[in-house]
C-alpha cells in the first residue's frame, strides 16, 4: 500500500514536504519545532504545520509527538498537507505541476497559488486577467496550454514576484536564502520525469 502512495507525485511530493519542512530528531523522529521571531507562521509547527494557520491540526500533532507517536504525527501530517492543498490539483492536467502548486498552495494558501499561476500565466502571455487569486476560467484556460517544462520554472519565478509584491520579503530577508532554496528543491522535484 505505501508503494502505490508513494507513486503518485502529489502524495511524493508531500512525502519530501515532510522532510523538507519537518525537524527530526537523532533517532529520526519527528519533532516539533520552535519558530524563530518574524517567521509569520506563529509560535511552532510540526512539518510545516503551523500554529497561526493551522491552529487545530499543529495541535493535534504537538500532541502526539508529546505522547511518544512519532510515526502517526507524521502519517497524519502527510495526510492533512495533501488534504489541505488538493484544490491546486485541479488547475492543471500534469500531476507535475499539480505537486507543484500543491506545494504553492502548501505555503501560500489557496488565493497564493493561483496568484503565483496568474503571475507564471502572465510571463508565457497566456492569462491577462487581474491578479486576483481566483482560478477561474481565464486563468484555468491559459494554465491547461502551457506544458510542465515551460510552467514549473514560470511557477518558480513567479514565487519570487509573489514574495516580493504580497508578503514584502526580499534578498534582505533572513528567510530569503532558505525560501529560494525551498522552490529550487521543489521545482526540481516536479521537473522529474519519473515524479
Amino acid at each position: 500500500m505505501v508503494a502505490a502512495a508513494i507513486a503518485d507525485p502529489v502524495d511524493r511530493w508531500a512525502d519530501w514536504v515532510i522532510r523538507a519542512e519537518g525537524r527530526f530528531d537523532r533517532d529520526g523522529r519527528l519533532v516539533v519545532y520552535s519558530l524563530p521571531p518574524g517567521d509569520g507562521g506563529g509560535t511552532y509547527e510540526v512539518a510545516g504545520i503551523n500554529d497561526r494557520y493551522h491552529p487545530l491540526k499543529a495541535a493535534r500533532l504537538r500532541s502526539l509527538i508529546e505522547q511518544g507517536q512519532h510515526r502517526r504525527a507524521e502519517a497524519e501530517a502527510r495526510e492533512y498537507i495533501v488534504e489541505y492543498t488538493r484544490a491546486a490539483g485541479a488547475w492543471h492536467p500534469d500531476r507535475r505541476v499539480q505537486a507543484y502548486l500543491h506545494d504553492c498552495h502548501f505555503n501560500r494558501g489557496k488565493r497564493g497559488a493561483a496568484i503565483i499561476l496568474q503571475i507564471a500565466l502572465q510571463t508565457a502571455g497566456r492569462y491577462a486577467g487581474p491578479l486576483d487569486g481566483i482560478p477561474g476560467r481565464g486563468t484555468l484556460s491559459g494554465a491547461s496550454r502551457v506544458p510542465a517544462e515551460d510552467l514549473i520554472p514560470r511557477l518558480t519565478l513567479a514565487r519570487q514576484t509573489y514574495e516580493r509584491l504580497h508578503v514584502g520579503r526580499d534578498e534582505s530577508s533572513k528567510f530569503w536564502n532558505g525560501l529560494t532554496n525551498r522552490w529550487i528543491s521543489c521545482h526540481q522535484l516536479c521537473l522529474q520525469p519519473n515524479l
